[in-house]
């Protein structure tokens, strides 16, 4: 069970908790930019409509950040601790960066029996492909994520090629 108080979580014993960092590269595309946090899960958002959704997420308040750090482990990074089994919407900065390359790097005290993660990443750009890669540089296939959460597994994703820019997909 968790609740909010003064603009922070309290957790009982039987909320998971794991570190997970965002470093782009070059080190310079992150530098000083805060990551911007939405709670996202399903339960929140699939009861709004659309003009309910969409002042949910221009509703400042409703975002947290992580701040930028210079230095420790990993440098360059922004670094924080998520609640598994909950679904957020990231992006940095005021209005989101350019970046060519991120890396998530997900603390050594997740477990295959943990709960997942999952984290929505909307981006604007013109790109010749969009590869997610896991460790060994294997190319995971885009739209791979299951129905069901209890089927996730670290890297599978969904791009999808827009042009369009009054259409919002999610």
């Amino acid at each position: 069970m968790t609740r909010q108080l003064y603009n922070g979580v309290v957790c009982d014993n039987t909320v998971k908790m794991r570190r997970v960092a965002f470093v782009g590269l070059p080190k310079d595309d992150f530098f000083g930019m805060g990551l911007k946090v939405l709670k996202w899960d399903d339960s929140i958002t699939s009861v709004m409509n659309d003009t309910e959704l969409e002042s949910y997420k221009l509703n400042r308040t409703n975002w947290s950040t992580v701040n930028f750090k210079k230095f420790n482990n990993p440098d360059f990074s922004n670094t924080a601790p998520f609640i598994l089994g909950h679904k957020y919407r990231i992006h940095w900065g005021q209005v989101g960066i350019d970046f060519e390359d991120m890396t998530v790097h997900v603390s050594e005290e997740y477990k295959p029996t943990d709960e997942s993660l999952f984290f929505v990443h909307n981006f604007t750009d013109v790109r010749a492909a969009i590869d997610v890669k896991y460790d060994g540089g294997e190319i995971i296939p885009n739209n791979t994520i299951p129905a069901s959460p209890a089927d996730y597994v670290t890297g599978q994703n969904l791009v999808r090629n827009n042009t369009n820019p009054d259409i919002i997909m999610e």
